[in-house]
């Protein structure tokens, strides 16, 4: 009887998003799963790729090529999202926003743009400096590849080559806080609760894109300077700080 009911349900849930129900569309039953994403994944450690995010909130662990262990529309037994680039933005931001983004700007990564992408992440030792590059199985490399699905080995993480999109995004932080003196506790609150928060929605992000249907990569940190994507996008505009944008 437990299984019965089980399959019910699930045949219940499937057409309801084929018949775009009311609150449990496939957008709906997306950002259900997105808000939950996170909670349950700490067992897949394959691609994982910024610890410190992990660490900062506990149980959210960050992944190279998406949330593992997500429900898709493929495992739902609908087809996957389809919409409009603007759409899409619309969506993605107001998602992002649900999830605790504050400002949310998306942008194409084109021939133009990929060159910001850095071909090592941060971290690198400081003896390779006099002597680079550092050997790929001490510091993966971030290729492009024609391939259809990002993926990751023991020595490069690969961004497919083909039109992709980057998101940039801020968070909610305590200036006043941030500003007292170095070495304050207050100031060391201020600091980690934006990576808390990061990895939150980061985390949930992708679950969400996972469940509609797509592959959202993970940036081995930094992988794309946040001030150029807030820049290109619309979001902010550069400070006389170079290290510093201005946003509104």
């Amino acid at each position: 009887l437990d299984e019965y009911n089980r399959v019910r349900a699930l045949s219940n849930a499937k057409q309801d998003m084929l018949d775009n129900k009311p609150g449990s569309t496939l957008r709906d039953n997306a950002l259900n799963i997105g808000a939950g994403t996170g909670q349950y994944m700490s067992g897949y450690k394959t691609d994982y790729v910024f610890p410190a995010a992990g660490t900062c909130c506990g149980s959210f662990s960050v992944y190279w090529t998406g949330q593992k262990g997500v429900a898709t529309p493929e495992s739902m037994g609908v087809p996957k999202w389809s919409g409009t680039p603007e759409e899409n933005t619309q969506m993605v931001r107001a998602a992002m926003r649900f999830f605790g983004a504050t400002d949310v700007s998306v942008g194409e990564l084109n021939e133009r743009t990929k060159k910001f992408v850095s071909t090592y992440p941060q971290g690198g030792d400081v003896k390779y400096l006099d002597n680079w590059p550092p050997p790929d199985t001490y510091i993966k490399k971030i290729v492009f590849e024609d391939v259809d699905q990002g993926y990751s080995t023991d020595t490069k993480y690969v961004i497919p080559n083909k039109p992709l999109y980057c998101i940039t995004y801020t968070v909610p932080m305590s200036k006043d806080l941030f500003r007292t003196g170095p070495g304050s506790q207050l100031r060391s609150a201020a600091n980690i609760s934006r990576y808390r928060l990061r990895a939150a929605i980061d985390t949930c992000t992708k679950g969400f894109l996972t469940a509609l249907g797509y592959q959202g990569l993970e940036e081995p940190y930094p992988c794309f300077p946040s001030q150029a994507g807030a820049v290109l996008d619309g979001l902010a505009e550069m400070g006389r700080n170079s290290n510093v944008c201005i946003s509104p």
